[in-house]
């Protein structure tokens, strides 16, 4: 069933309506409240676009949906990739009665829905399928990568009513603003701080640990290291990567209370360092696995089950 030629039943049938409930009576957030007024104003005062900035969990995706189905219009949503297409759809046929929400990625190409969730490779690659004016209501999933040539692509060729991008991070590892692809204009902000001070996220603790890796000798460019230095720095320089893996083992083992209740994730900087740490936990009897771009699509689906049943404590991860 994962081959990839392999269709879901879904992807047979026509393009399906929503089957949940209206979301006229969904109870919003203050902060979904004032964003909704803002982007209402905004078109009031003849403006074409602009940049959603709410910390991840806070609810964004609805506020765009319920943005969008107030404007009526035909919608594009584009992500970059296939989980958060999965999870637009099925927002927008929840919140969205009554009309079509089809997806267009991979082997499942629906274009005529009313609301069309895509992968922006997707659409890049098959902008035929697509007249300019198509689409009333552009929105743009983790907006942050705006600058990447695919969303650029995609971007200049429609030509819709308003665009809106969504995004946690406004700010790029790499240094480049992303305010000037949404002509400077941020509708609604509200920043990790203050989504936990309005008690809409929980708290958390953070501890920095040292390590002493001498980084005085790698490439430092666009706002940070190397990333081909700093894996070969943290996976295959022996006994200091090893060291460096031991004191992350040990300030583990320090600050929690048993091991045996922590889920965690931990975020590495290539596929070599994940695999790395991965297996240097398995060593210590710590149960992890890693996740990569190139992760089965099984494998991905699978490990938030595996980690909330504590088959593995935690899962390394790398964004490439």
């Amino acid at each position: 069933g994962n081959h990839p030629q392999f269709k879901e039943i879904e992807d047979y049938l026509p393009t399906q309506k929503a089957k949940a409930l209206d979301g006229t009576n969904l109870e919003l957030k203050e902060h979904q409240k004032s964003a909704l007024k803002a982007l209402e104003a905004m078109r009031d005062n003849s403006e074409t676009i602009a940049l959603l900035y709410h910390a991840t969990g806070t609810g964004k995706t609805t506020t765009a949906v319920l943005d969008a189905k107030r404007c009526g219009g035909r919608v594009l949503f584009i992500a970059h990739t296939q989980e958060l297409v999965d999870q637009a759809t099925k927002r927008f046929r929840e919140l969205w009665v009554n009309t079509t929400v089809g997806r267009y990625c991979d082997v499942v190409k629906q274009p005529r829905a009313h609301v069309v969730c895509g992968s922006v490779q997707s659409v890049a690659l098959h902008l035929e399928d697509f007249k300019d004016d198509d689409f009333d209501y552009l929105i743009v999933d983790e907006a942050h990568h705006a600058a990447a040539d695919t969303y650029q692509k995609v971007l200049s060729y429609f030509k819709p009513s308003f665009t809106l991008g969504l995004t946690a991070t406004p700010e790029r590892m790499d240094g480049k603003s992303i305010l000037s692809y949404f002509n400077n204009r941020i509708a609604a902000e509200i920043r990790l701080p203050e989504a936990i001070d309005r008690k809409l996220l929980c708290p958390f603790q953070y501890f920095g640990v040292t390590d002493t890796v001498d980084l005085d000798t790698l490439k430092w460019s666009a706002g940070g290291y190397d990333k081909g230095e700093l894996s070969k720095i943290y996976t295959l320089s022996g006994a200091m990567a090893n060291r460096r893996a031991d004191l992350v083992v040990s300030a583990l083992l320090k600050y929690v209370t048993d091991i045996d209740d922590v889920k965690g994730l931990g975020f590495c900087v290539s596929i070599e360092h994940a695999e790395f740490m991965c297996r240097y936990f398995n060593e210590h009897n710590i149960p992890s696995m890693f996740l990569t771009g190139h992760s089965p699509e099984e494998e991905r689906k699978t490990a938030k089950q595996r980690l909330v049943a504590g088959e593995v404590r935690f899962i390394f991860v790398v964004d490439i």
